[in-house]
Parts: C-alpha cells; sequence; structure tokens
C-alpha cells in the first residue's frame, strides 16, 4: 500500500470516528439528561382560589365550582424524542408565559382555556431554540398558540381530596394558526 493512501485510509477512519464518536460522547457523557416529564401538583387546602362563586375558598376544598385562574408558576412546553448523528436525544422546551383559566360547575369541567406566549419557550440548547421559533413554529407569524375546551368533562368521584386523577379532554388547539380538535 502507497503512503498516500495509508494517509487517506487513517484520515477518513480518524473523520468517522469524530463524526460519530464525538457526537455519542457529548451525548452520553456530557450532555445534560432532559428535565423530568411535567405532571399536575395538587392544590394545598388553604390556597386562596380566584374564584367567581365565592369571594374566599374554605379550609378543606370540597367544592371546585368556580372560576379558577392559571397561576404565576405553571409551566408548559414540548417533549419530542429526536436522532442526532444517530443518537436518541430528549428535546424539551419550556414557558411559564402561559394564561388562562378553567370553569367548575358542580362535579364537572365545563369551560377551558390557555394561551401561550410561543416566543419564550426555551430548550437547553439555543440553535434548537432558534429553529423551533423560525422554521417550526415561525413565533414572528404566529406568536401565541391556544387550547379551547370542546365539551365538559364529568369529574369522577372523590376527585378533589387530592389524589391525581387522568382525563380525557376534547378540546381545539391552535398551533401555527391551524385550529384543530
Amino acid at each position: 500500500m502507497t503512503r498516500p493512501l495509508r494517509i487517506t485510509l487513517i484520515a477518513v477512519v480518524v473523520a468517522l470516528l469524530a463524526f460519530v464518536g464525538g457526537p455519542w460522547i457529548y451525548i452520553n457523557v456530557f450532555r445534560d439528561d432532559a428535565p423530568a416529564p411535567l405532571v399536575g401538583t395538587t392544590v394545598p387546602a388553604d390556597t386562596a382560589v380566584d374564584t367567581t362563586v365565592a369571594d374566599t375558598v374554605p379550609a378543606a376544598v370540597t367544592d371546585v365550582s368556580g372560576t379558577w385562574t392559571i397561576g404565576p408558576d405553571s409551566v408548559v412546553g414540548y417533549r419530542v424524542e429526536e436522532i442526532l448523528f444517530g443518537q436518541n436525544v430528549t428535546a424539551v422546551g419550556r414557558t411559564s408565559a402561559v394564561t388562562g383559566s378553567l370553569t367548575f360547575e358542580n362535579d364537572s369541567l365545563t369551560a377551558a382555556s390557555f394561551e401561550v406566549d410561543m416566543a419564550t419557550i426555551e430548550s437547553d440548547d439555543s440553535r434548537r431554540d432558534r429553529q423551533f421559533a423560525g422554521r417550526i413554529m415561525d413565533v414572528a407569524t404566529y406568536p401565541t398558540a391556544s387550547f379551547t375546551l370542546d365539551a365538559p368533562i364529568a369529574l369522577p368521584s372523590g376527585a378533589v381530596d387530592g389524589a391525581p386523577v387522568t382525563l380525557d379532554a376534547i378540546g381545539s388547539l391552535t398551533l401555527r394558526g391551524t385550529t384543530k380538535e
């Protein structure tokens, strides 16, 4: 084997190792794990609630009837699986720029609407954020996303006891100016 061919082969092998090994090392050794998924939290019984039904909430919440507004510490975001250089990565972007309300009547959620300032969603990577704000979501043209509940949801027995419940919601989600159920 001639010397120039040997040098070329070595250069190709080193380049391949750097192309595959570099991202693998970064993703599996140096990169922080994705934040944990968002989960609902329970409201302590002594928490003051903005409600249109009563001026104050009793010490023990047994009836959630009224309108509840989104609190300042609320968070929304996205969580997607990406493949970067052949490596699986969980990409997470979040924001607390969310507004909205939920209306409960007796034992049903009768109305809900939320709006998110899409330009404020951030991840752990500024390049991903630029792609999200530009090509993916076009926040300059479509600065907000929204969700509106289309059908009431009956609460199961004991739903206000503090235990988490999972319910399906039928509603309209608007992203990039397109609304879908």
